[in-house]
C-alpha cells in the first residue's frame, strides 16, 4: 500500500511536497484519486499527472534495466532524470502564458507630431526605426537605418537622434519625442549622464 503527504524532507520532494510513503496498502487507483483530489487544494492536478508520469516511465524503464541488463541502479541519476524529463516535458505542454501588456498609443495635440523610435540589436549591426504620427494617430513619416554597431544604448541614443533628424527634414515645428529607454530619456532631462 501506498499513501501520499504533501509534508515531506526536502530529499524526497516533488515540486509539490508530494512523496509516497510505502507499505499502506493503497493501490495505483488510490494515487490517482488522490492527485486528481489536489485540484481541490490549489494544485494543478494536470502537473502532477505529468510527474507523476514521469516517474512511473523512469521507474519502470529502471526496473527493465536493473532486471533484463543487470545495470546498477543509481537513484541520484534517476531523481535528476526525473526532474530534467518533466522541466523538458512541462515547457512543451504547458508553456508559460505570456504576461498581457496594455499598449495604449495616444496622439499629440493639434499641430504636433509624435516620434515614436526604436532600435532591435543584432550580432554586429542594428536597424533604427522612426514612426511620425499627426494628431489623428495618421502614420505621416517612417524613417529607418541601419548601423555598424552593436551595443544597445548606444543604438538608443541613434534611434533618438534618427528621430529628431526625422523631425527636421519634415519640418515639424512642435514634437514630442517617445522612447522605451529610461537611460536615455533620463540623459536627455538631465536626471543623470551616462
Amino acid at each position: 500500500m501506498v499513501v501520499y503527504s504533501l509534508q515531506c524532507p526536502p530529499c524526497q520532494s516533488s515540486p509539490w511536497g508530494i512523496y509516497p510513503v510505502y507499505d499502506t496498502g493503497s493501490r495505483m487507483r488510490d494515487w490517482v484519486k488522490f492527485i486528481w483530489n489536489l485540484k481541490h487544494k490549489g494544485i494543478g492536478a494536470e502537473e502532477v499527472f505529468l510527474y507523476a508520469s514521469v516517474v512511473v516511465d523512469t521507474s519502470w524503464r529502471t526496473r527493465n534495466d536493473k532486471v533484463h541488463n543487470n545495470y546498477t541502479v543509481d537513484v541520484k541519476k534517476c531523481i535528476d532524470y526525473i526532474c530534467t524529463s518533466y522541466a523538458d516535458l512541462h515547457t512543451t505542454i504547458f508553456p508559460s502564458p505570456s504576461p498581457y501588456l496594455k499598449v495604449s498609443w495616444s496622439p499629440p495635440p493639434q499641430d504636433w507630431i509624435k516620434l515614436n523610435h526604436d532600435v532591435r540589436v543584432g550580432f554586429d549591426s542594428m536597424c533604427l526605426a522612426v514612426v511620425a504620427r499627426n494628431h489623428l494617430g495618421r502614420v505621416v513619416w517612417v524613417q529607418t537605418s541601419c548601423v555598424d554597431f552593436s551595443d544597445a544604448l548606444c543604438g538608443e541614443e541613434a534611434a533618438y537622434c534618427l528621430a529628431i533628424l526625422t523631425a527636421k527634414d519634415i519640418g515639424a515645428k512642435f514634437v514630442i519625442v517617445k522612447s522605451d529607454s529610461r537611460v536615455v530619456i533620463n540623459a536627455l532631462n538631465g536626471k543623470e549622464s551616462h
